[in-house]
């Protein structure tokens, strides 16, 4: 098991997720030049293990981090927006793994999953409110990997859409 400073590290994202001023943001802002890196190194398989790695040792810092500060989803807590950012992305990995473009040619389909995952994350419709209800670990986990999957697919209704009109 892994230590509690290093629990801390991972469910706050070294600290990163004690900024006051909208850490969730900060949060999936910082997952974008970690995708970037990961993608580059390792490309779309890296991204997908990448992202599962994510959340696996994510939700168990969570649990832990939860039980420490005895809070149900503090808003220090942003692992869970960095997965949800990096499943945003994954269209856009995908498209440049197809495509053989670099991925950094494809930014204003990330500005578009970065933004669409934001939107998701604080509007929580639909099942990703009820999930977000529920106020438990796997649910602070949850909610945020629907919200990347809800705006993964946003992503990719609004590039085709663009693509189809231009």
């Amino acid at each position: 098991m892994l230590n509690t400073k290093l629990q801390t590290s991972i469910a706050t994202l070294f600290g990163i997720g004690f900024i006051r001023v909208a850490p969730g943001t900060w949060g999936s802002l910082a997952a974008l030049p970690i995708f970037w890196v990961v993608w580059h190194l390792t490309g779309i398989i890296g991204v997908f293990t990448t992202s599962i790695a994510l959340a696996y040792f994510g939700w168990k810092s969570i649990i832990h981090y939860s039980r420490k500060t005895q809070t149900d989803d503090a808003s220090e807590i942003i692992i869970d927006e960095v997965v949800g950012q990096f499943i945003a992305l994954w269209p856009i990995a995908l498209l440049a793994h197809t495509s053989k473009l670099d991925i950094i040619n494809l930014w204003p389909g990330c500005i578009c999953a970065f933004l669409c995952f934001r939107f998701f994350d604080i509007v929580k419709i639909g099942l990703i409110a009820k999930v977000d209800e529920l106020k438990t670990p796997e649910s602070v986990m949850l909610d945020d990997i629907l919200a990347g999957i809800v705006a993964a697919i946003s992503t990719t209704l609004l590039g085709l859409i663009y693509y189809a009109f231009s």
